[in-house]
């Protein structure tokens, strides 16, 4: 089973490192510096109001049928006949509601006209998940992690050639990002399904409205959590813009900051991704999965922390690789929501267990508490300290939920890590702070200590034990197997 994680963990990593951060930093960064943070302000909560009821395209499916499929792959083919017909039913209700909403939040006109696009791409985006769902229930690793980078890789070379055919003065429309996502999803999406039918064979539409209902109704506890997950993760832009007098500044400040987060955050994604079936594979044989969750913590805290740590030390400089103006502004921003990236990426790793452990109702409960603190926190922050004050509603609320699962996961589920991994993680970020102070006062040039600092991080990792030559071996040298 590790040698299963670590294969493709590396496949994943290679692609997605590559792709998708390039595209982030690249390709919408520089649209934002093009369109200016005022009408990326508002495109951002347009797109996270899209993302916070794309809950109601899906309601807990993708969830439930990697889970199901992972741990039964017989019943593919029947349980995607069955799926495809209430998608479609779904879809309606999706963009009634949607449009509902916008209008209460009092948007009007031509973001009306933008709602309409954005909830389609939700459907294609929100098709392509449930398709990667499949894949990956089904153990095809590779042929998943080659479509989780190719909507952004189309995008990459179709964007990036349009802003190379546009000077930095010439106008730039924010439709032109909105309709190159709608070819790259549907390409992607496309290709998927070539992949999902080579081994299912040719699917029909059912309508068994009793088998739907069924479906429906053990996806909804995995719908509730996506749902309260979505809340605190995508309110902070749509209460900045809609708070504020000048809530589309704001909301574009938190945007920049944000998209780095993103970039980063695509790590622990990919890790739920790839864990999600091999922990429910595990959970069911009753295996002990303390030492897949091990393998997957030292990476996890590893990777975290120095990224975490390169972003805190040097905000501007990083951010100024990106943006042309605003840098000091967003600085705050973007370190608080970086610190809060840690504990985040730990939540990939001990909510996937929960849920793969079949734990909603643990899972639900603590998200509840989750939303209820993020909402009250923006409430109180944002009038006073604006983008800022989200940042740390959100840092707030990962720091409760990782403490939570942690405790959950060891009260249900009896890992059994040692104290030593615990010892280690200690030792570990105590040099990485050390090593944080002395980087700052040592006489260098800027640029050789931002490439120095990931460097030498990952090295007193291996130092500690945390991190060892043996995994990195196994990593590059392991093949997938398929269960």
């Amino acid at each position: 089973m590790q040698k299963t994680f670590l294969s493709n963990l590396t496949l994943l990593l290679a692609l997605n490192l590559l792709i998708k951060p390039s595209y982030l930093l690249f390709v919408e960064a520089e649209v934002q510096n093009r369109v200016g943070a005022e009408v990326f302000g508002n495109y951002t909560a347009l797109l996270s109001l899209s993302f916070l009821l794309n809950i109601f395209l899906d309601l807990g499916i993708n969830t439930y049928t990697s889970r199901t499929v992972a741990q039964n792959q017989s019943i593919v083919a029947k349980h995607l006949e069955n799926v495809l017909g209430l998608r479609l039913l779904l879809f309606g209700g999706y963009m009634i509601l949607l449009i509902a909403s916008a209008l209460v939040l009092s948007y009007r006109g031509e973001d009306i006209q933008m709602i309409y696009w954005l909830g389609f791409n939700q459907l294609l985006a929100g098709s392509l998940i449930f398709v990667r769902s499949n894949l990956s229930g089904m153990m095809l690793f590779k042929k998943d992690a080659i479509i989780s980078v190719l909507d952004r890789g189309l995008l990459l070379i179709g964007l990036g050639a349009l802003l190379l055919a546009h000077n930095k003065g010439d106008f730039f429309d924010i439709y032109w990002l909105i309709y190159g996502q709608t070819f790259a999803y549907l390409g992607a999406l496309l290709l998927s399904l070539f992949f999902l039918f080579r081994n299912t064979g040719k699917l029909k539409i059912k309508w068994q409205p009793l088998t739907q209902r069924a479906i429906l109704k053990r996806s909804l506890p995995y719908a509730l959590l996506v749902l309260l997950m979505m809340i605190y993760y995508k309110t902070d832009t749509i209460m900045l813009e809609r708070m504020l007098d000048n809530g589309d500044f704001h909301a574009g400040i938190y945007a920049k900051a944000y998209r780095l987060f993103e970039a980063s955050n695509m790590l622990g994604y990919l890790f739920a991704t790839l864990l999600l079936p091999l922990f429910s594979v595990a959970l069911k044989k009753r295996e002990d999965v303390s030492p897949l969750v091990g393998n997957a913590f030292k990476i996890m805290i590893v990777g975290g922390a120095v990224l975490a740590g390169t972003s805190i030390i040097w905000p501007e400089f990083i951010l100024g690789l990106l943006y042309d103006i605003e840098i000091t502004e967003t600085a705050p921003v973007f370190t608080t929501l970086m610190i809060s990236f840690v504990f985040m990426l730990l939540t990939y790793l001990w909510g996937t267990l929960l849920t793969a452990n079949g734990d909603m109702r643990t899972m639900n409960i603590i998200a509840v508490f989750a939303v209820v603190l993020n909402i009250v926190l923006n409430v109180i922050l944002i009038p006073t300290y604006q983008a800022w004050g989200s940042a740390v509603a959100s840092l707030s609320t990962q720091i409760l939920v990782t403490v939570c699962q942690v405790i959950m996961c060891y009260r249900l589920i009896k890992l059994k890590l040692g104290a030593s991994l615990i010892t280690r993680v200690i030792v570990f970020l105590a040099l990485l702070a050390t090593l944080s102070y002395l980087i700052t006062i040592i006489p260098i040039g800027l640029e050789f200590k931002v490439l120095t600092y990931p460097v030498v991080g990952v090295l007193l990792a291996f130092a500690v034990g945390l991190l060892r030559l043996v995994d990195i071996r196994s990593i590059i040298q392991s093949r997938s197997k398929t269960r």
